[in-house]
């Protein structure tokens, strides 16, 4: 099972070489890394769940990548598969 620093490693380069775009979905996760848990993973990491773990923005086309790490909360955070 892939941990969450390597699955952000992941994300980053695939961001870097082209392969995922920001803003992203659950699926396009789940495409690009060849996993099943995008969704969750997004929304679990995601800014305004109170989350030490915070990697994620969420708009109102998907998430992209926090260029800064904080639990500050700010827009709701759903799940956007």
């Amino acid at each position: 099972m892939t941990g969450e620093r390597e699955t952000m490693q992941l994300i980053r380069q695939a961001i870097r070489q082209g392969r995922l775009k920001e803003p992203m979905r659950g699926g396009d996760l789940n495409k690009v890394l060849g996993i099943t848990w995008g969704g969750t993973f997004l929304a679990k990491h995601c800014l305004g769940t109170d989350s030490s773990t915070a990697r994620f923005v969420p708009t109102p086309a998907g998430f992209i990548v926090s260029r800064i790490h904080t639990s500050v909360p700010s827009a709701p955070c759903r799940s956007r598969a």
